[in-house]
């Protein structure tokens, strides 16, 4: 199956031409051959088309052939791969292709079926506004495309009982599926990590195999991961809000190496410096030789091993049906690098993958300044240069409100950050967004110092969020405060924050200011002050959080005389009610040295 796509509408002539495959040969009346879901939208692309004169439609195959008449609007020929109508101004055929296993909503041109790898991609440099193919000889098809939507929506819902949580499956996974939840409960009474039971069962639920294996939730629930209409998840967002909470809550795999396998040779498709994203769940094992008893692919005489290397993933072996397994789970949305294929005797074919944030994880390892040569050839920014070149270690790097963006972080990465130590840095007030926070976030690992990170007012949204935390989780970084107001997170980040400090072990200010944090996320955050002897963090700050409501309260005056430590929490301009805020200022009182601002 080929599908090609195209990567945003195009106008030309003050007409809008939406999914129109052109084709670069000598044709006299057929401009294209699209497909398309009903006749109606057959015409519809005509109509959009000033050299469409008529159309036929085939049901069976969903194919919309348009035809042009030769006399009126002149011969569609091929001339140096461009495309010339008499009338028109003329455009250059695309000649460039991409792989890519997720396709753009809205953005086919055509779906193309019974070609080879090859043909589809000769396909695509035949046709003008085709930005890329995918292909597939199994049963998904090949689609090109930009980018699927992100998995959001989930993170609003109320955290649910696992038969809550449920609920609106029951007409997608049927009957059995009460009998599953039942079971998954029975056998998660007492949960490790701090799980509460529904949050163990979930995952527990996860790991179960239906009767009839093309049923169980697993399976479902990956197919509407990836699929191209988002609507179909909104069905499993209560679920896959108990799920991910789990999730979020489990330490990260002690193995940064981690195996997956699939029973025939698909290394055609895995080319050296491709970037794919896989937006199912994924599992994978600690070993190879797991991969190659006889339960797995041991007794298959072609297969494909994928060697993935990443820091992220989650050991779910405690809380899994599959006691004895050490399985190993990637969340949907990574992104692997191919970093080349090898073979391990007879029919066993390695893919070598590399987990890439947002930018290409190998070239942060392979030079210190976590930034090639080249890409800093491409981009200068001489007053930043200078401001960190003048600012000697340990000296802080103040960098608030200078208008930076995402590229300027690759400078102050290489020059300000990578094998540094440094009081602080301040990138409050900028232009940067997930992706230089990713970039940072990496650079923390190559860091010997680093006492205070400000990073108020840029729009990081929980991705950015995330990659800081992941990048703060380092033992020997010795950050000390950590200001992330208004950047736009929610509770989705909360539980990377608190994996952060329980893994520095330094971290005594945390500032979460004007963000959309609600009572959910300051239940999850009170985890931190339990990390130590020392009471965890003595100061948190949650003002203008509007989701923070008077349900937090009791939570709040709890932990003040758990903690000693735990001195100082802001809290102004949060939805408290007077009442509420009597009862803490009382319970500061009775505790006495604890600073209160509402």
């Amino acid at each position: 199956m080929c599908y090609l796509c195209a990567n945003n509408f195009i106008i030309e002539n003050g007409q809008l031409f939406n999914n129109f495959k052109y084709q670069c040969y000598s044709d006299s009346s057929l401009i294209a051959q699209i497909f398309v879901r009903l006749n109606i939208l057959c015409a519809a692309e005509c109509i959009n088309n000033p050299n469409c004169r008529t159309t036929t439609y085939n049901k069976l195959n969903q194919s919309c052939l348009m035809y042009t008449e030769s006399s009126t609007l002149g011969q569609l020929i091929s001339n140096n791969n461009t495309i010339i109508f008499e009338s028109q101004v003329p455009r250059s055929c695309a000649n460039w292709t991409v792989q890519s296993n997720v396709d753009y909503p809205g953005g086919d041109i055509a779906e193309l079926v019974g070609l080879t790898l090859n043909e589809c991609r000769q396909w695509c440099n035949l046709t003008v506004n085709c930005i890329g193919f995918s292909y597939s000889n199994v049963d998904i098809p090949c689609q090109l495309n930009s980018n699927i939507e992100s998995i959001n929506g989930y993170e609003q819902e109320q955290l649910l009982s696992l038969e809550e949580a449920c609920q609106p499956l029951h007409n997608i996974l049927g009957t059995e599926l009460q009998l599953y939840v039942t079971i998954a409960k029975l056998n998660s009474k007492q949960p490790k990590h701090e799980l509460t039971p529904d949050e163990s069962a979930s995952i527990y639920l996860y790991t179960m195999e239906w009767n009839q294996p093309e049923n169980s939730l697993h399976v479902l629930l990956n197919q509407a991961l990836v699929a191209i209409d988002r609507k179909q998840l909104q069905y499993w967002y209560k679920y896959l809000k108990l799920f991910f909470t789990a999730l979020f809550k489990l330490p990260y795999a002690e193995y940064h190496t981690v195996w997956r396998g699939v029973p025939k040779d698909v290394t055609e498709y895995y080319r050296e410096g491709d970037e794919i994203t896989w937006w199912s769940l994924t599992s994978a094992t600690s070993s190879f030789n797991i991969l190659q008893s006889p339960m797995y692919l041991g007794r298959e005489k072609v297969q494909t091993i994928f060697q993935i290397k990443t820091r992220n993933g989650k050991s779910i072996r405690e809380h899994s049906h599959l006691e004895s397994e050490e399985e190993i789970l990637l969340l949907p949305g990574i992104v692997l690098k191919v970093m080349g294929t090898s073979k391990q005797g007879v029919g066993i074919h390695i893919v070598h993958l590399h987990e890439v944030p947002l930018y290409d994880d190998q070239q942060m390892n392979e030079t210190s300044s976590s930034i090639t040569n080249n890409q800093l050839d491409e981009y200068r920014n001489p007053q930043l240069e200078q401001i960190i070149r003048l600012s000697e270690p340990p000296a802080a790097l103040g960098m608030e409100s200078m208008n930076l963006n995402d590229r300027d972080m690759e400078i102050v990465v290489r020059l300000g950050i990578v094998e540094k130590e440094r009081t602080g840095v301040n990138l409050s007030h900028n232009g940067i967004t997930s992706v230089g926070a990713s970039l940072l976030g990496q650079s923390f690992y190559n860091m010997k110092y680093i006492g205070e990170l400000k990073l108020c007012g840029n729009r990081l949204l929980d991705a950015g969020v995330q990659c800081i935390a992941r990048g703060l989780a380092n033992k020997e970084l010795g950050l000390i405060g950590l200001y992330l107001d208004l950047v736009g997170m929610t509770d989705a980040s909360c539980e990377y924050l608190v994996e952060a400090v329980r893994i520095n072990g330094r971290i005594r200010l945390l500032y979460l200011f004007d963000n959309k944090i609600s009572d959910y996320g300051v239940q999850v955050l009170m985890e931190i002050l339990k990390f130590d002897q020392r009471g965890g963090i003595p100061g948190l700050g949650l003002s203008e959080n509007k989701l923070t409501t008077d349900a937090s309260v009791d939570r709040i005056c709890s932990a003040m005389f758990t903690y000693p430590e735990f001195r100082k929490i802001h809290l102004r301009n949060c939805s408290l009610s007077m009442a509420a805020i009597g009862r803490l200022q009382l319970a500061v009182q009775q505790r006495g040295s604890f600073s209160l601002y509402v």
